[in-house]
């Protein structure tokens, strides 16, 4: 008997050492499980391959939306890969956003539409969903109901982005209809040609939409119901505008409706047109603006089209924003101040020209009838410059007897009167980059082979004597005096001077310290 129980317990004991060994083994392998399901889900970046909106080959902008809609834990990011320019057609609308993490849909600089066909809305967040939409034109979209462009109702930022030719009933662009936390932001964007019968390119209820340096024009929508931007709501509404352009919509351009009359806010620096809710900028605003100067909705550089400024408009150099840059990607400020809207207009400007009329002037004689004058160009701008020229008598001058030399910021110009003619001719030098051009002028004078005179008023001057013993004066300004032969007496006055006595006794009245040249003076 106690041979049997001994050995009734050593395997009870060794069953038991094997059940703690399972035991611990599970506990292992449930630990790593674990951990490897508390690990962070990683960001993932889809890339849209196929501007279709089925495809059998290629991932489409629906499979990238569905695909970050399951990694919904982590920010997500979908780029595209379709060339430099695209159109994506929708068939139906795309899948609900519904990452809480965010979900960025980058256009960069390859000029992508989505477009919804006329049909069907192109894009819808659900609450608790965020959409951050970058570089990328959402055109065409239809909503029987609420945002042919865009219906948000979760949190929604635009940058850099254009809405064209979307409809709806209410919001044709972008309908907002969010609750705190949650908020719809539009920043260096446009808005333009979207039609609704309540808010034709944005439409904004109980949440807060702030729409800033954005150009918003050309929408419709029915008198006072807010063609550019229409704000319902008064306790949980709240539509903040900053350094925009709301104006030249059809018909009123920034209303409140559905009776409410103390939803929107201005930051300041906005051009406003008409509408109820004009009472509602302050003194930085401009309001019952209807010319705001605007071009047409077209590329004017960067992925998405703009409405470029034109010269007159009232937004130039009247704005204040903290972006540095514009829709396009343009540096803010060209000018004295910030544009107002999405578009910074580059104030070219004009080219300099000096060397003529400034101490910087080299010049040469070259012979009896041509005098040779060095030129100091500058562009602030960098643009390619060009150089031209008229004579304002040609029979002495012909203009074909003006030619330039050189590149870059230094160039010469060769001036030469017809031999054996006299008198006097004034020619102009232009310089231009294309767009602005700056002007100067040179007097030229010619003698004969006689004991010339020649004498100008204060300019730059060519004083050609050629032969004879003459008096050449050039009074002010940088002068160039050619005594050629003969005993010459050259007088530069004030400015810069290049006097050249040329074969025989000369005299010069030389000054140093003004900056003269002499040469071939004994």
């Amino acid at each position: 008997m106690g041979m049997y129980a001994y050995l009734v317990g050593e395997d009870e004991r060794q069953g038991g050492v094997k059940k703690a060994l399972m035991a611990l083994a599970l506990l292992t392998v449930m630990g790593i499980v674990m951990a490897v399901m508390a690990s962070p889900a990683h960001a993932d970046t889809f890339k849209v391959t196929s501007n279709a909106d089925s495809a059998e080959e290629g991932t489409t902008l629906r499979q990238a939306i569905n695909a970050a809609n399951t990694n919904s834990a982590v920010a997500d990011t979908i780029t595209f890969d379709l060339g430099e320019s695209a159109t994506i057609k929708l068939d139906n609308t795309l899948p609900v956003i519904i990452d809480g993490a965010s979900l960025i849909i980058d256009g960069d600089q390859n000029q992508i539409t989505v477009s919804g066909n006329d049909s069907v809305r192109v894009l819808e967040v659900s609450p608790g969903a965020q959409l951050d939409l970058k570089n990328l034109t959402v055109a065409n979209g239809y909503s029987s109901g609420y945002g042919g462009g865009i219906y948000n109702s979760g949190t929604l930022n635009v940058s850099n982005s254009t809405f064209s030719g979307n409809s709806a009933n209410t919001g044709g662009g972008i309908n907002s209809n969010t609750n705190d936390p949650q908020t719809t932001t539009i920043e260096n964007s446009t808005i333009s040609s979207n039609s609704a019968d309540f808010g034709g390119g944005v439409f904004n209820y109980n949440g807060l939409t702030t729409i800033n340096s954005t150009t918003i024009t050309s929408n419709t929508a029915p008198d006072g119901q807010g063609a550019g931007v229409a704000s319902e709501g008064d306790t949980y509404t709240s539509t903040v505008v900053g350094n925009s352009i709301i104006a030249a919509n059809s018909f009123t351009d920034v209303d409140f409706v559905g009776g409410s009359t103390n939803s929107f806010t201005s930051e300041g620096y906005n051009v406003i047109g008409d509408g109820n809710a004009t009472s509602a900028f302050d003194t930085e605003d401009q309001t019952g603006v209807t010319e705001p100067g605007l071009g047409d909705l077209e590329y004017n550089g960067g992925p998405t089209k703009t409405h470029a400024l034109l010269a007159d408009s009232p937004a130039i150099d009247a704005g204040n924003t903290a972006l540095s840059k514009d829709q396009r990607d343009v540096k803010r400020p060209q000018g004295d101040a910030d544009d107002i809207g999405s578009f910074e207009l580059v104030q070219n400007a004009a080219p300099e020209i000096t060397g003529v009329a400034g101490s910087a002037i080299q010049s040469a004689c070259l012979s009896n009838t041509t005098g040779r004058i060095t030129l100091e160009l500058s562009d602030a701008d960098e643009d390619p410059l060009t150089l031209s020229a008229t004579s304002s008598n040609t029979r002495l001058l012909p203009t074909s007897n003006v030619s330039f030399d050189g590149t870059g910021e230094t160039r010469t110009a060769a001036i030469s009167t017809v031999s054996g003619r006299t008198g006097s001719s004034t020619v102009e030098i232009t310089v231009s980059d294309g767009q602005t051009s700056t002007k100067t002028t040179v007097t030229v004078k010619a003698g004969g082979n006689g004991r010339d005179t020649l004498t100008v008023t204060e300019g730059a001057d060519l004083l050609l004597g050629q032969n004879g013993d003459d008096r050449l004066s050039g009074l002010g300004e940088d002068d160039v005096l050619c005594g050629s032969n003969g005993n010459d007496r050259l007088t530069g006055g004030g400015g810069s001077d290049t006097l050249d006595g040329g074969a025989g006794s000369d005299i010069t009245d030389y000054s140093a310290t003004q900056g003269d040249a002499r040469t071939n003076i004994p």
